[in-house]
C-alpha cells in the first residue's frame, strides 16, 4: 500500500518532517506486525489511538464499504506533547457502500477487514485491522463498542428515523435533483439495484441496513448492563 501526505501539502513540508512521519509509520507497521504486538507497554497501543481505530472499523463495516482500508483511508497524528498517537479518520468515501455494489458477492455477510476472505487481489488493502483482530482484547473492545452504540446511536430505530429525517429535509430537492440528472430506473455503475422511484431506493437502503445490522449483531453483539458495561472477559 502507498501513503500520501495530505496536510500539510508535501511541497509545504520540510524534508525532515517527511522523513520523521515516514519513520513513525514504519514503526507503527513493524510493531503491528511484530510478535509482541499485543504488549501493553511496547505493542500497538503505544502508537495508535485504539478507540479511533475501533470507531473507524465499525463505521466502515456497517455500510460494508468496499473501499475501506484501501482507498480514501485517512489518518492524523497530534504532536507528541498532545498525546502523539496515530488516529484513524476522518471518515471518507462511502459511494461503494450500503449495498450499492454489484460486484461484491454476499454483500450483507462479509467482513471488509478480513481481506483474505474477500478476494485474491487486495494488494492495496491495509492489513492493520486484520492484525488487530488477532488480539482477543481488541476484539472484545470492538464488541463492547458495537454493543454500546447499538443501544442508542446505532439502534435500528435511530438509523431508520435518521433516514426518514433526511428524506423530509431534502423535500422538493429530490425532484429537482432527478429533473437535472434523470437517472431513476437507470443503471449507474456499480448499482446492485435499480429502483424505478426514489421511495423504492430509500426502502432498499433501509432493508439492506436491517440485514447488515442483523449480520453484524451475530458477530459482535454482547450483553451489556444498564451502564453499558459487559460482564464478559
Amino acid at each position: 500500500h502507498n501513503w500520501s501526505y495530505v496536510y500539510p501539502k508535501p511541497e509545504d513540508m520540510a524534508g525532515e518532517q517527511k522523513a520523521w512521519i515516514k519513520n513513525f509509520i514504519k514503526t507503527v507497521e513493524n510493531t503491528i506486525n511484530g510478535n509482541s504486538f499485543t504488549n501493553l507497554s511496547t505493542g500497538y497501543s503505544k502508537y495508535i489511538d485504539v478507540p479511533s481505530f475501533i470507531d473507524f472499523q465499525i463505521m466502515n463495516e456497517l455500510p460494508n464499504n468496499v473501499d475501506a482500508y484501501r482507498y480514501s483511508a485517512y489518518f492524523y497524528k497530534d504532536r507528541d506533547r498532545d498525546g502523539g498517537k496515530l488516529k484513524a479518520g476522518p471518515l471518507w468515501d462511502f459511494d461503494l457502500g450500503y449495498g450499492n455494489v454489484n460486484y461484491s458477492p454476499e454483500n450483507l455477510a462479509v467482513d471488509q477487514w478480513d481481506f483474505n476472505k474477500i478476494g485474491p487481489d487486495e494488494r492495496n488493502c491495509l492489513h492493520w485491522w486484520a492484525r488487530l483482530m488477532d488480539d482477543p482484547d481488541y476484539v472484545m473492545a470492538v464488541k463492547k463498542r458495537w454493543s454500546f452504540l447499538r443501544l442508542e446511536t446505532l439502534s435500528t430505530d435511530s438509523i431508520v428515523n435518521y433516514i426518514d429525517e433526511q428524506v423530509r429535509m431534502l423535500g422538493d430537492a429530490v425532484g429537482r435533483n432527478f429533473n437535472k440528472w434523470p437517472i431513476l430506473g437507470t443503471y449507474v455503475w456499480p448499482n446492485s439495484t435499480v429502483g424505478k422511484t426514489y421511495s423504492t431506493e430509500v426502502q432498499f437502503l433501509k432493508d439492506w441496513l436491517l440485514g447488515r445490522l442483523s449480520w453484524m449483531d451475530r458477530q459482535w453483539l454482547i450483553p451489556l448492563d444498564e451502564n453499558g458495561i459487559s460482564d464478559e472477559n
